[in-house]
């Protein structure tokens, strides 16, 4: 996550400062409730929580426009974001990297001639490598993911390099 704010009031809550009530000790979460008279949370939405407004404003339109439809370690099973693979321009290819072949019930049709969809058996972080590759910037993404996993470390200090997936 990129920012955290609190629940009820919606202040915004630094990032390293909601990290440090994650990971910290297991107290951590009550200071940072003591600091801001609320509790906080990423600005993320957890299963069971409402969408925001933004989602419902946007996801239409921006699918509709999409050139290339990425589906990443899902079953496609939990809607709404399930039904998102239905809502790309027909023809519109649908990439599944994934370590199941999932989708028939939004529509992916991986073994029939003409169909635009894929299927990339196997690990995300494999997948996308091997998209990467096939789209010719493969030293861009491994760059991007080191500057991305050095700015995660940089901000939770009991994460080591031996979890990264190199």
């Amino acid at each position: 996550f990129d920012s955290a704010s609190c629940i009820d009031t919606n202040q915004s809550v630094p990032v390293e400062e909601m990290r440090e009530a994650i990971f910290g000790a297991p107290d951590a979460w009550k200071d940072l409730r003591r600091r801001y008279g609320d509790l906080a949370k990423p600005d993320i939405v957890f299963f069971g929580e409402a969408l925001p407004d933004r989602f419902y404003e946007l996801s239409h339109k921006d699918l509709r426009a999409c050139d290339c439809l990425l589906i990443l370690g899902t079953s496609l099973q939990v809607y709404p974001f399930a039904s998102l693979a239905e809502i790309v321009r027909p023809g519109t290819p649908r990439v599944l990297v994934n370590r199941e072949k999932v989708g028939r019930n939004v529509g992916l049709q991986f073994d029939i001639e003409g169909s635009t969809d894929l299927f990339i058996d196997g690990d995300c972080d494999e997948g996308v490598r091997q998209l990467a590759q096939l789209f010719g910037f493969p030293e861009e993404l491994e760059e991007f993911h080191k500057r991305h996993l050095a700015r995660l470390e940089d901000a939770d200090p009991s994460s080591s390099s031996s979890s990264s997936s190199e």
